[in-house]
Parts: C-alpha cells; sequence; structure tokens
C-alpha cells in the first residue's frame, strides 16, 4: 500500500460537500486500509524505535 498523501484543496471540498452517509462510507473504508496496513506492515514500526528530533534542553534556570 502506498501512504497516503495530501489531496488538494479543491479536492477536500469535493469531498466536505458530499452527503453525511457517503463521507462514512469512505472514511471507514479508508479505516480499513490503514488498520491493515498497521496490523501487516512492520516497516512503520521501525520508523517507531527512531528519534527523529533530538532536543538539546539547557538545564540553566
Amino acid at each position: 500500500m502506498d501512504p497516503p498523501t495530501d489531496k488538494p484543496l479543491s479536492e477536500r471540498r469535493k469531498f466536505l460537500q458530499l452527503p453525511k452517509a457517503e463521507r462514512h462510507r469512505i472514511l471507514s473504508e479508508q479505516a480499513k486500509e490503514m488498520a491493515d496496513f498497521y496490523e501487516n506492515d512492520t516497516e512503520w514500526r521501525e520508523w517507531e524505535r527512531l528519534s527523529l528530533v533530538e532536543y538539546d534542553i539547557p538545564l540553566d534556570t
């Protein structure tokens, strides 16, 4: 599965204009796909173990 990409604002507006039931169906479908991704793809877990940001917090107060 390819990682999700940000949609242009025009596509997001179209989505928000859909009837509530249709938006719910689409979001439910996407949630099922992501659940499958997180349950079966171990690559994302490798990122979870990495420290992406190192904080340098001064100790002097």
